[in-house]
Parts: C-alpha cells; structure tokens; sequence
C-alpha cells in the first residue's frame, strides 16, 4: 500500500510540475478578444465547465461546444488566445509535430496521454470533470504561466479528478496492442484455451475492454468477449484445420494522438485558439496458428488367426485440400496388452499419402505368431503441418492374433510372464456335477510357442487375463485347464467334455464373491479352427472353459480337438 500511495504522489507532483514549468507565455498579437467580455465568453461556444476568478483574472474551465462541426466536446490547446467561436472555421491540422504557443514541441508521450484523456474522460456532462480535463490538457502543452492551473484552487473535486485523470493517462495512454497466449499445444478436434489483454503502451491491461473475435479454421469461437475487471480474457475455442488463424479487434479505444483544429477566418488564424477533440481508434491483430492434425487409426479386425492377413484404417483431419504422409508401424507379437510397447523396431511399416478426410486402408501385413499387435500412426511434419501421431496401444488399434490352447498329454507347456489386467481375475472354477473345483491363476500369451500359457500344474486352470474378470458386463471370461498329463495323469478338466447343457458352474474370486452361470453349449472344435470368438471381450458376458479333447494321435504325441463349453451368468 505505501508502495501505491508513493506512486500516486510521483505522479501528481510530475503534473504538477508540467504545470508551473516556465514558458515565454505567449499572448495573441491582438488581445482584442471579439468572443469575450470581463473574461466570459460572448459567442455562445462555452460549453460544460464553469467561470472561475483566479490570479490572471476570470478563466473558462471546460470544454467548448459547437465551434467544429460534428464535435461534441473540444478543449482549447492555447491559453490567453481568444475565445472559439463557430465563425472562424475551424479545420483540422494536418499530422505534423506539435508545437506550443512559445514554439517548444510537445513530445509525443504526452500527446498520447492527451488522447487518453479526452477520450476516457472528456466526454462527460460533469462541470468539475470537463475542468479537469482542460487543466490536464494545458498542463501537457507546457506554456502556462506561474499558478495558472491550479487544480486545488478550483475545489477537492476538480483536483481529485485531475489527480486521477493524470495517473490514469500515464498507465493507460495509447499506441495499445492485443496479446494473445494459448494454454497449451493446438490439436485439430480438440478444444483449446487462450486468453486474451488489451495492453496500453505501458503495458497495462485494459479492463472491460470489448473484443471481437473470428477465426478461420477454427469453431466454437464466441463472436464477442470482455476483459473483465482483471484486464483478461479467456477464450475457447476447437480448431477444425491444421493451419488456422485468430483475429481479434477492439471496439473504439483513444487514439494515440489528439485530433488538432485550427481556426482559419481572418484574423482568428492568428489569434484563436486551437482546440483539441476527443479522438478514438480500432485495433486489430490476426495470429496465425498452427494445430496437431488429428490422426485415427482402427484395426480391421480384433481377433484373427496366426498367418492372416491385417490392416488398419486412417483417418487424417485438419488437412482438407491436400493430402499428409502417414508412417504406418505396426508393433508386436506381445504376449499381453500391458506389454504393447512402441519402441524399438516395428515389426513392419509403411509410410503413405492419407488425403484430408478420406479414411485410407493401410496395406495388408501377415502375423505370423500369435500374440498382441499394434498399430501407431505419425504424420510426418513439415513447413506447415506440425507432426502428430496417434498413442501406443489403443484398444481400437490393436488385433490379437489368437494364441492356440494346449492341455494335453504331449503339448508343449507354454510359460508366460503375467501381470495385473485392471479387471478382477477369477480364483476358483467349481463345476458341481462333475466334481470340478480348480484354483485358477492369471495366464497370458507365450509368444514363442504360440499358445496361452496355461499353468504348468496340471492342477491349477488358467484365467486369460487379457480378457473379461469375473462378473463382467460383457465379453468372454476364458479359463483353460489341463485334461490330462502323460506323467501327472488326470488334469483339472478331465472331466469337462462331461459337462450337459443347463448344469451350473460357479466362479469365485479371491474377495469371496460368487458368480453363478448355466452352461448352454458343449462343442469340440479342431485345433485349427478353435474359435476366435472366445478371445473377444465384446457381446454378452460369457463363461468359456476350454481344454484339450478328441481323438489322441499317437503319432504326433496331442490330441486333435478343443473342448469348449460355455455358460452364460444366471
């Protein structure tokens, strides 16, 4: 606070001495004043102020109306020259240096704070403001004589107004500019945040500012907006294009210099006062800005075999009229989602033209092996176009190359490291009627064999992990066992090929909850055509149990089929 009321005292002593600085005091070289009789006006040009009595004799403080046409308000410039009147044809002065009456310019910093002040306050209908203002305006012009423009000898009010008028012009004097700053990185699609000042030339923020605002390339813009009492802005808007541009232009704000009239009728060129009139201008500033473009990319399939064929389709938005390049990468096999990764070297990619709009097929990929793949798109940047890519892992990117199941005597026991999927995994399958209660365990993709890592202990059944937890609201909870083993014997689903439609099975987790489904199907399918479907984690929730079936080949050591039963929640 002292700081404050130290810089008010600054101010008002600065104008103060502006006021009293001494001048030659220049005279009309007629001091015959037509308009004027024991000092009043006699042309009927005075118009809101008042008469006062001081030490150079009666003085008019205000403005003067009527003199130059379509001027409400004009404030004589030149003290002790005759009174205005509208016969001497007043005409506005060309754009050139301001020089008082004694001949010494007016630097260009007060002219502007002169400006400010006729516009921000010489517009009123208020004697004491309208006073202040001329005071003001005469001290900025620098050729009054000793005590001529006392504001406190005209009253409190006029000197507080002056005292206002003076630090008000100071911060707040044109030429103003318009800044402009974004909360962060641009994205086509995406909404986004600026905010928005009106600086002075002393870099204060106008407050209650009104701005207009449009855009290219860009919606959801609002065609008005005001600063507030903070001075700030906050804007938001959606850019629809990669390249687009923001305009933003103020209402009426002071000029950043008067608007200067000279009397031009005979005798009045000489001996008439100037007047200066409330002057105001419009600014506008256009920023070019440049967005992320919006890259989609979603698989064509979510679950295939081993040995397909893949793509994905790609969508680039915020391009129109030209076409991006795209590198198309495609990452895996993974043995589980949590271990998608993006790094490294792709497993394949391709870069392609994508034109604005259009969704574009990516060419087509074998895998080979089965696990997780990913794809990640990354438009490749340039002069114009900032370069954007799509994240890793997205569920609607990725395909699963369905691994195989293996729980038999002879298979290959597949091992996979397992981690946490976010769902609530299942700890223990109870299948009534057959005398079935296994301890499940997480399993994931054992990429190297190409089958689901079911655990070892012939046992313990294996709850894919990647697919739906217990109670899920949609898609297949997939646990696989083993039947049996050439040196364990019986497995924990010997006897699921057993099973009959309608009898129950129950899921437990390790919290106590009990989940309760009736089986409806009981198929055996070849190893090769074991259906994908019950890797999907879409439709209606689902209890699938798989284990191995079918006629054993003592040649090759397996048995041919895949046992699957399922049940749906009861």
């Amino acid at each position: 606070m002292r700081w404050g009321a130290l810089s008010i005292a600054l101010g008002w002593a600065s104008v103060c001495l502006v006021a009293s600085a001494p001048s030659g005091a220049a005279v009309p070289p007629d001091r015959s004043d037509p308009c004027a009789s024991a000092g009043r006006d006699t042309c009927g040009s005075a118009g809101v102020g008042f008469y006062r009595s001081q030490r150079y004799g009666v003085r008019w403080f205000g403005d003067y109306r009527g003199v130059v046409p379509n001027e409400a308000h004009t404030f004589c410039i030149d003290l002790r020259f005759w009174y205005a009147s509208v016969s001497y044809r007043y005409r506005e002065a060309p754009a050139r240096a301001l020089l008082n009456k004694d001949g010494a310019p007016v630097a260009v910093e007060r002219q502007r704070q002169m400006a400010y002040a006729l516009w921000k306050y010489g517009r009123s209908a208020n004697p004491s403001r309208q006073a202040a203002v001329m005071l003001y305006v005469h001290a900025l012009m620098g050729d009054a004589r000793p005590g001529e423009l006392d504001a406190a000898g005209l009253g409190p009010r006029v000197a507080s107004t002056y005292k206002t008028i003076a630090i008000a012009a100071r911060h707040y004097h044109g030429p103003y500019r318009i800044q402009t700053r974004l909360s962060g990185n641009l994205t086509v699609g995406q909404q986004a945040t600026a905010t928005i000042r009106l600086l002075s030339a002393a870099g204060h923020a106008l407050t209650n500012a009104r701005l207009r605002l449009s855009a290219l390339g860009a919606s959801g813009l609002p065609k008005y907006v005001d600063t507030g009492d903070d001075g700030l802005a906050t804007i938001a808007f959606t850019p629809t294009a990669a390249s687009l541009s923001l305009r933003v232009a103020s209402g009426a704000v002071a000029s950043s210099s008067p608007r200067i009239f000279v009397p031009t009728s005979g005798a009045a060129s000489a001996n008439g006062q100037r007047l200066a009139a409330p002057a105001f201008e419009r600014i506008s500033t256009t920023v070019a800005l440049l967005a992320r473009p919006s890259v989609s990319t979603r698989a064509a399939a979510e679950i295939v075999r081993p040995g397909s064929r893949i793509f994905d389709r790609i969508q680039v938005q915020g391009v129109s009229g030209s076409a991006a390049q795209v590198e198309v990468e495609l990452f895996g096999p993974f043995s589980s989602r949590a271990k998608i990764s993006c790094q490294g070297r792709p497993y394949w990619s391709r870069r392609i033209n994508v034109p604005g709009a259009s969704v574009v097929r990516s060419p087509p990929v074998r895998v080979t092996k089965a696990g997780f793949y990913s794809y990640r798109e990354r438009v490749v940047g340039g002069p114009s176009l900032l370069p954007a890519s799509t994240e890793c892992a997205l569920a609607t990117a990725t395909v699963l190359a369905a691994p195989a199941i293996l729980g038999g005597r002879g298979d290959t026991y597949a091992v996979a490291r397992t981690e946490s999927a976010g769902t609530v995994p299942p700890a223990r399958v109870w299948i009534p009627s057959l005398g079935i209660r296994a301890p499940v365990k997480p399993a994931a993709i054992d990429v190297r064999h190409g089958a689901l890592a079911i655990p070892v202990d012939i046992r313990l059944a294996g709850w894919w992990q990647d697919g739906t937890g217990a109670g899920g609201k949609s898609g297949a909870i997939l646990i696989a066992g083993h039947v049996d083993s050439a040196r364990a014997g019986a497995g924990a689903f010997f006897k699921l090929r057993n099973v009959r439609i309608g009898e129950r099975v129950e899921l437990a987790t390790a919290r106590g909850r009990t989940y309760s489904y009736r089986v409806v199907s009981v198929r055996s399918y070849p190893k090769s055509a074991l259906p994908t479907r019950i890797y999907s984690s879409q439709g209606a929730p689902r209890l699938v149990l798989v284990t191995c079936g079918g006629r054993f080949d003592t040649a090759t050591g397996h048995y041919e089929d895949n046992v699957v039963v399922t049940a749906v929640p009861t």
